[in-house]
């Protein structure tokens, strides 16, 4: 008995799988810490606002600013770093956790970025992230782009 034998009078029924149980792949997200070798196409620099903690929120004003750059990839938002030759990722956002943009009337390279928590669960906070963008305008149009990927209602 052939364990493979192929019969040429057996009909095969091709069937296409189901879209409701084909799941993606998982986006890779980059961890903070993680060095990007080479030019990233296209950053942003920008400043992130946060909070200061401890002691020196006595000292200092409450706000300090960082300067950083901002770059878009799969469903990410990046926040890097520049250093000698390469780029440290601070930190990333899942675009999919983007829950309200606000852009300030009066200096529209000021952007805060409200997000839903990791956790999603609905008695955690809203995170903000402050910003200012130095070019807002192809800044905003690449975030637009990138939200389209996420299968986001723009409207």
């Amino acid at each position: 008995m052939d364990k493979f034998s192929i019969d040429d009078e057996a009909e095969l029924e091709v069937r296409p799988l189901n879209p409701i149980f084909i799941h993606p792949l998982p986006k890779f997200m980059m961890q903070k810490g993680t060095n990007v070798q080479g030019e990233l196409n296209p950053v942003f620099r920008a400043k992130i606002f946060k909070e200061r903690k401890g002691f020196s929120s006595l000292i200092f004003s409450s706000l300090a600013s960082y300067d950083r750059f901002l770059y878009f990839e799969d469903e990410f938002l990046y926040l890097f770093i520049k250093r000698a030759d390469y780029y440290e990722v601070q930190e990333a956002w899942h675009l999919r956790r983007v829950f309200k943009v606000n852009i300030h009337r009066d200096n529209h390279q000021k952007i805060t970025l409200l997000l839903i928590n990791k956790s999603h669960r609905p008695s955690d906070g809203i995170k903000e992230k402050n910003l200012q963008v130095f070019n807002y305008k192809e800044f905003t149009e690449s975030f637009r782009k990138a939200l389209s990927t996420c299968d986001i209602d723009l409207h």
